[in-house]
């Protein structure tokens, strides 16, 4: 009994690992509070989590996906990556107009509107390793690759059934070639449908175990009854008393592991 309630808390701790999931809004708020504090290792951690959390949003909001961009142009501007702070801009601006954020102050909103004003070269972006029946997602729409875009960062995903099992952040140079390579499967994230059936497995592992240690702990009522000895009658309710605190702990178990099978 005690290897069934390890396997079914093991089975837990691997759905709850398989489910965390950040906001990419907050961790561009994140981002540029770090920014206004002069925090600049951080602020490039944000933006790179963001990135990735990305990954397990139902859907990409290019509204969101458009602050961060202009999130990240203000991070590269003050890191003196002044070309590749307009193309974030202009990156920005191209996805989903937004307002200028006043905290960043009119100096940097002029050179934000030196960038959009000054247009867009192409670059081609092709894919490698694509996954049979995967598609590619840039900005959050499907997109046949390869593919002409304007230049300019872009967030590519790629989605096999309903899950996107690879994310990049990419720059897309003007006349330039840009080649994207796929993770292999054996790399992939957790599939959250997985931990759900261990769960659900383990649940009822622990619900049948739960169930013989109650018959068990019942029939030993008759033992109670029949004991020939005081010492004996005590053996047998010690033996009663394990197997009930047995029963509940297995229980309890079951029901954790079958509701969080529901909440993944």
């Amino acid at each position: 009994m005690m290897s069934t309630l390890l396997w079914a808390l093991l089975s837990l701790n691997v759905a709850l690992g398989a489910r965390d999931c950040l906001d990419p809004a907050e961790l561009d708020a994140d981002a540029r509070q770090a920014i206004l504090e002069g925090r600049m290792d951080d602020a490039t951690l944000a933006v790179d989590t963001a990135v990735l959390a990305f990954a397990c949003q139902k859907e990409v909001s290019e509204e969101v996906l458009s602050n961060l961009w202009l999130t990240e142009g203000v991070r590269l501007y003050l890191l003196q990556d002044i070309a590749g702070a307009k193309s974030a801009f202009a990156s920005s601006a191209r996805l989903h107009p937004v307002p200028w954020p006043e905290i960043f102050g009119p100096d940097l909103e002029v050179v934000y509107g030196e960038a959009v004003a000054a247009g867009w070269a192409e670059a081609e972006l092709l894919i490698r390793d694509l996954p049979k029946r995967g598609v590619s997602l840039v900005d959050g729409q499907a997109v046949e690759l390869p593919q002409h875009l304007p230049e300019g960062l872009y967030l590519i995903q790629i989605q096999s059934g309903r899950r996107v099992v690879d994310t990049h952040l990419i720059q897309l140079p003007p006349n330039e070639v840009v080649e994207v390579v796929v993770l292999p499967p054996e790399e992939w994230p957790t599939d959250d449908r997985k931990s759900r059936r261990r769960l659900v497995v383990g649940g009822s592992v622990s619900a049948v175990a739960a169930g013989v240690s109650y018959g068990l702990a019942r029939g030993l009522s008759d033992d109670i009854a029949t004991a020939p000895s005081e010492a004996a009658l005590s053996r047998v309710y010690r033996n009663q008393k394990l197997l009930a605190g047995a029963t509940y702990g297995l229980a309890g178990v079951s029901a954790i592991g079958f509701g969080l099978s529901f909440a993944l």
